[in-house]
């Protein structure tokens, strides 16, 4: 198994024969070679589905409940903040609220210079800080370290008004589970994506490509969203394809296959 290009997951038979088998039933496809020869294509496939699922489950923002959507949506909420203060926030900063009004007021005029002025002079945690119209999300982008805003990221700005700020959150919010849908296309591709939610399975993209000719079989599984990669590291990943495995493996697959029969899984 391994990863290259934005998130790619191989599956080879002669390299993953073991792990789906199990050592415990070696006996019992020693006596089945036939069979399981045959069947080998279909084996790939139901535990290709079902490792692809699991890396979907894994994917940040973890898990497929709800309460997982709202972890992330709250996460994408809290990182844009992160960077953009707005000017009520500005305003609980004031040590003196009555200087903290005068900034309010000069605010709602659009005296942007005054406020500015304010800020610089009376809330010390903003001082620097420019007010300026919202950028669309440039400066939220640029703050992104692998797909996070550092929890010690100072504001860039203090917006001038929340209205585009607030649509701006909304629209990042339906991207939550954009990564895992990229490994829900593989799942589809190789048998269907049952397991995961419909806030993942609506940003399906990626899929899986099989080759069973030759010596060795192989199942190739996508995930071309750009940011796979910090979504989901590299231990996390090698644990989601051992947690499909041994899916597969209590699903009874192997023994199915044993008796020349397709896997159900």
């Amino acid at each position: 198994m391994e990863a290259r290009g934005a998130d790619t997951l191989s599956l080879s038979a002669m390299v993953t024969a073991t792990k789906l088998i199990g050592n415990s039933n070696i006996r019992m496809v020693q006596t089945h070679q036939a069979n399981i020869k045959r069947t080998l294509p279909l084996m790939m496939r139901a535990a290709g589905r079902l490792i692809a699922v699991s890396l979907a489950t894994s994917t940040a923002p973890y898990g497929t409940s709800t309460a997982a959507l709202k972890g992330g949506e709250n996460a994408v909420e809290r990182d844009i903040r992160r960077v953009y203060a707005t000017p009520a926030r500005v305003y609980r900063s004031f040590p003196d609220k009555r200087k903290g009004g005068v900034f309010l007021g000069a605010m709602a005029r659009r005296g942007y210079s005054r406020a500015q002025v304010m800020v610089d002079s009376f809330a010390s945690s903003y001082r620097g800080v420019p007010i300026r119209p919202f950028d669309g999300g440039a400066a939220h982008q640029a703050a992104r370290k692998r797909g996070r805003v550092p929890a010690n990221q100072r504001p860039l700005m203090i917006v001038q008004t929340t209205r585009n700020l607030d649509t701006y959150i909304r629209a990042e919010k339906e991207h939550v589970g954009k990564a895992k849908g990229g490994w829900a296309g593989g799942a589809s591709a190789l048998g269907g994506s049952r397991g995961l939610p419909q806030w993942v399975t609506r940003h399906a993209s990626g899929g899986a490509y099989e080759n069973y000719t030759g010596d060795i079989f192989r199942v190739r599984i996508e995930n071309n969203v750009p940011y796979a990669q910090d979504a989901l590291d590299r231990s996390d990943k090698e644990t989601a394809i051992d947690i499909g495995i041994q899916r597969y493996l209590k699903g009874g697959g192997v023994l199915r296959a044993a008796h020349g029969q397709a896997p159900t899984i």
